[in-house]
């Protein structure tokens, strides 16, 4: 038969004997190839086994000490004597000394009680058009003192919007300021310290 004269072609073998891969065939039958060189520089990634480590922050990420149970030892000092162990390099770094424990205190501060999402979420949810309005043109005024406007420019913006600036000294504005400080108690953990020998 006619059939037989021409063996079947095996694609995968005729594409790869045939063509080079990557954008439109670069060799058809019976060309020679070109040479391509290699464009990148070869280079070997080197695994170095050394003694030189970043020992602290190693530690630091490893073991994370509950420091609640640390600072419940307040006003103590306690004796450390570690050896860490390099099980690559057999490397021993020797970490001796005191580490101390504070006492918890706090102080009581005026501060100024008034969070600005907590103002901002209170204006949204009184649903009051000319609050939000407000806040509005204060934001904008901020947005203009960082762009270097001068004071007498701000003025000016907020007297544009309806605001009286002259009718307040900077006594009542740092009164008014005033009524809004409430006596902030803040507490602080013990401090832990550590001294090396």
């Amino acid at each position: 038969m006619q059939a037989d004269l021409y063996p079947p072609i095996n694609l995968l073998v005729f594409c790869a004997d045939t063509f080079k891969v990557g954008g439109l065939p670069a060799l058809i039958m019976g060309q020679t190839p070109e040479p391509r060189t290699e464009a990148r520089t070869e280079t070997t990634l080197v695994v170095e086994a050394t003694v030189v480590a970043p020992v602290g922050k190693i530690v630091e990420t490893h073991m994370k000490p509950d420091m609640a149970a640390v600072r419940a030892n307040e006003n103590s000092v306690n004796a450390y004597d570690f050896t860490l162990t390099d099980n690559i390099s057999g490397h021993e770094t020797p970490m001796k000394g005191v580490w101390t424990v504070g006492a918890a205190s706090e102080t009581v501060k005026p501060t100024l009680g008034l969070n600005l999402n907590a103002v901002l979420d209170a204006v949204c949810i009184s649903g009051n058009p000319q609050m939000a309005a407000l806040l509005r043109t204060v934001n904008e005024a901020q947005h203009l003192k960082q762009a270097g406007a001068s004071k007498e420019d701000i003025a000016a913006f907020y007297a544009d919007n309806g605001f009286n600036t002259t009718s307040k000294t900077a006594a009542d504005l740092k009164a008014f300021r005033d009524s809004f400080k409430k006596d902030t108690v803040r507490p602080y953990a013990a401090v832990v310290k550590v001294k090396p020998e």
